[in-house]
């Protein structure tokens, strides 16, 4: 359905079929489609665990649960993340992290040499094998997944237009952000591979070629990643059509940064906390 005209960010809609709400009884249901209002309140969007306290572990517990439960990931997600702490950017650079180390492996271990070089020559060759090993290929595939996430992000808001949803950048960049779990998945089955070629270089039984099935466990790993991905590209869009965005005001931006990181599922002021990163 198309938006109405006066319709801004900040209108409440329904968040399943678009049906303004603004001014109704939030106690009550959506009068086109029954769902309940209060499922539809920004509050209620208190963000995940990488967006309520960036860290390591809460990047890892936010990829996972995008990967396992991502209508439960799309439902809490805010719909922007404060500057510069995108999880898009944590979770390609997690991916390439994962490829490059395998590739460094393989560049230090698969180097053969005379007998006439000396044993300190020998480390130093490995040592610059590995850098170059891994500072290529993590810029490389950097690029490629930040291209790939832009072009995925740009194509839901082009569909969203379209539709007359309400998906605009920094929701857009969210939801392709969250998906990078994807992005991690693929590079697992090739990075696999690579650590295996290494070991066995390492022991100095180095395989002649790669098996059909070898070739087949790397191609399906990667299409995976892809695939997982693109489907939760796919449910961000369905289930974040209309999400609502809580209106800022003037009080929130004399509040202090720090206090988005003091709530979390079972605190009361989760919705301050909301206000507070979507301001």
């Amino acid at each position: 359905m198309a938006l109405p005209d006066g319709i801004d960010e900040y209108t409440l809609l329904c968040e399943r079929c678009g049906y303004v709400l603004e001014g109704l009884d939030t106690a009550g249901n959506c009068p086109e489609c029954g769902k309940p209002i209060s499922e539809s309140l920004p509050e209620r969007r208190v963000g995940t665990a990488w967006q309520r306290n960036p860290s390591f572990r809460a990047l890892l517990v936010t990829l996972l649960r995008s990967w396992l439960r991502p209508r439960s990931t799309l439902d809490t997600m805010r719909t922007s993340s404060r500057p510069g702490l995108w999880i898009g950017f944590r979770g390609i650079g997690l991916a390439s992290l994962i490829f490059s180390l395998s590739v460094a492996a393989w560049f230090s271990t698969g180097i053969s040499f005379e007998d006439h070089i000396g044993s300190t020559n020998q480390i130093i060759v490995r040592i610059v094998s590995a850098v170059v090993g891994f500072a290529v290929p993590f810029a490389i595939i950097t690029v490629i997944l930040l291209l790939l996430t832009a072009t995925e992000a740009a194509g839901l808001r082009f569909i969203a237009r379209r539709r007359g949803f309400r998906v605009d950048k920094k929701l857009s960049r969210e939801i392709c952000g969250h998906g990078t779990i994807g992005w991690v998945v693929a590079a697992i089955a090739p990075a696999g591979e690579f650590i295996y070629i290494a070991t066995r270089f390492a022991i100095n039984d180095p395989p002649e070629f790669l098996s059909w099935v070898e070739i087949a466990i790397v191609f399906i790993g990667v299409i995976s990643g892809f695939m997982i991905f693109e489907l939760f590209a796919y449910l961000g869009l369905r289930r974040c059509k209309f999400a609502n965005r809580i209106k800022p005001s003037e009080d929130q931006d004399n509040e202090p940064l720090a206090q988005a990181r003091e709530h979390d599922n079972h605190d009361p002021s989760l919705a301050r906390g909301a206000r507070d990163d979507t301001a």
